[in-house]
C-alpha cells in the first residue's frame, strides 16, 4: 500500500488528474466504516452483535462523530452507518444535527432512528418536550420489533405520558420485552407487582422478577432486591451481607440510591464492619449525583451520624437544615435537626423542632423519646 501511494502523490505531483483506485476506495470506505461501527454502534441495535456496540455514556463523541462523517460520506446510502453518526451528535448534545440525522436514518427505513428520535421527543432535547410524538415514533419502532421502543413505550403508558395511563397495556409491553431477554422490562414488571399497579400486588414475584433483571445487571433492579434482602421481604431471608452485595453492584453503575443505602450500612455497621470514612463517601455521592428526595434524604443521614457520634456538630447542623429546606413537612427531617442542636447544647432551639416533628407523626415513638430527652435537658 505504501507504494501504491507514493505513486499517487507523485503522479498528482507531476500534473496529472487522477481517479482514485477501485481497490484504494473501498479500503478507504471499509476503514471509515470500521471506525465508526468501533467508536459508536449501539448495544441496542439488533444487526451489531451480541455484547458489542458502545454503550451511549461512554462514546467518545468527538472521535466518533469525525469517523462517522467520514463514513457516511462514503457510504451514504448506509442507514446503520448514518444511525451512528446520529447518535454520535446525540452523545455531544449537538441535537438539532442528531435529529437530522436520526431522521434521515429514519427515512432509510432504520427502524432504531425512531426509536432514538422519539427519546429526544420524549426528553426535550434539542427540541420541544412532546410525550405524545415521542409515543408515535416509539408505537412506529416497536411494530418493527425494537426492543428498546417497546420498553419506552410501556413506560410512556405505565405513566400515562403522551398516552393515557394504561397499566394493562404496560405490563403486555413489558412482558413482550421480557420474552426477548430485557432486564429493564423484567425488573419494571416487578416494580408494578410489588407494589400492585395493574396486577396483585405479590412480593414473591417482584423478588423474582427484580432477580432476574438484578442478574442482567439492571441497576435499579439490584437496588430493589438489595432492600428486598435488608428487609426480610419477597420470601427472601432478612441478610444485610447480601443486601450489601446487590447495593454494591448498583453503586458501581452509580445509581444513587444505593449509594446512600450502603452510606447507612456502614454508619451503622450492619452487615459490614462500621466504617464512618466509607459511610461519609458514599453519603457524599448520594448527595452529589442524587435527585432532591436523594439529596436530602443523604443530607440528613450523614447529619444524623455526625450527632450520633458527637463529632463535627457545626456540619451536622449545615447538612440537617439543608434536609429540612428541601423537606419542610418531613417529620425525620426535622427531628434529626432538633437532636443535633440537643447534642450541641442548644436545648431551647431544639424544643420547638422536636415538638413539631412529634406533632407531624405522632407514631413514630423515637421522636416522643427525643422530644422527652431535650424537655429532660431544660428542666422541663
Amino acid at each position: 500500500m505504501g507504494s501504491k501511494i507514493r505513486r499517487l502523490v507523485g503522479l498528482v505531483a507531476m500534473g496529472f488528474a487522477l481517479s482514485t483506485p477501485p481497490v484504494f476506495a473501498q479500503e478507504a470506505k471499509d476503514k471509515a466504516l470500521a471506525s465508526c461501527d468501533q467508536l459508536a454502534s449501539s448495544p441496542l441495535d439488533p444487526a451489531v452483535p451480541m455484547g458489542n456496540g458502545v454503550r451511549f455514556e461512554d462514546v467518545d463523541a468527538a472521535s466518533a462523530i469525525a469517523a462517522c462523517a467520514a463514513a457516511v460520506a462514503a457510504n451514504p446510502g448506509d442507514a446503520k452507518l448514518r444511525f451512528q453518526l446520529a447518535r454520535s451528535y446525540d452523545a455531544a448534545e449537538q441535537f438539532e444535527k442528531a435529529i437530522a440525522e436520526y431522521r434521515e436514518a429514519a427515512d432509510q427505513g432504520y427502524a432504531l432512528a425512531l426509536s432514538s428520535l422519539g427519546s429526544l421527543y420524549e426528553g426535550g432535547y434539542g427540541i420541544d418536550a412532546d410525550p405524545v410524538e415521542a409515543a408515535r415514533l416509539y408505537e412506529q419502532a416497536a411494530a418493527e420489533g425494537v426492543v428498546v421502543a417497546i420498553e419506552n413505550l410501556a413506560k410512556l403508558y405505565e405513566d400515562g405520558r403522551g398516552v393515557s395511563q394504561d397499566y394493562g397495556r404496560a405490563i403486555k409491553l413489558y412482558n413482550q420485552a421480557a420474552a426477548t431477554g430485557s432486564p429493564y422490562a423484567s425488573g419494571s414488571l416487578g416494580w408494578l407487582a410489588e407494589n400492585g399497579f395493574g396486577m396483585p400486588k405479590d412480593e414473591v414475584e417482584a423478588a423474582r422478577l427484580y432477580q432476574i433483571a438484578a442478574d442482567g445487571g439492571e441497576a435499579f433492579a439490584q437496588h430493589n432486591i438489595g432492600v428486598m434482602h435488608a428487609r426480610g421481604r419477597g420470601g427472601l431471608a432478612k441478610s444485610d451481607v447480601e443486601a450489601i452485595k446487590y447495593f454494591e453492584l448498583a453503586a458501581e453503575q452509580h445509581w444513587p440510591l444505593s449509594f446512600l443505602s450502603l452510606g447507612w450500612h456502614y454508619s451503622q455497621g450492619a452487615g459490614v464492619t462500621k466504617d464512618l470514612t466509607r459511610a461519609e463517601e458514599y453519603f457524599r455521592l448520594a448527595i452529589a449525583e442524587g435527585d432532591e428526595k436523594v439529596r436530602g434524604d443523604a443530607s440528613n443521614d450523614l447529619a444524623w451520624m455526625f450527632a450520633v457520634e458527637d463529632i463535627r456538630l457545626g456540619e451536622a447542623e449545615q447538612l440537617a437544615r439543608q434536609a429540612v429546606d428541601a423537606g419542610p413537612e418531613m417529620a425525620g427531617r426535622i427531628d434529626t435537626l432538633a437532636w443535633v442542636l440537643h447534642v450541641s447544647g442548644r436545648h431551647e432551639d431544639a424544643l420547638p423542632l422536636a415538638e413539631q416533628a412529634v406533632a407531624l407523626d405522632g407514631d413514630e415513638v423515637v421522636y416522643a423519646d427525643h422530644l422527652a430527652a431535650i424537655k429532660a435537658a431544660l428542666g422541663q
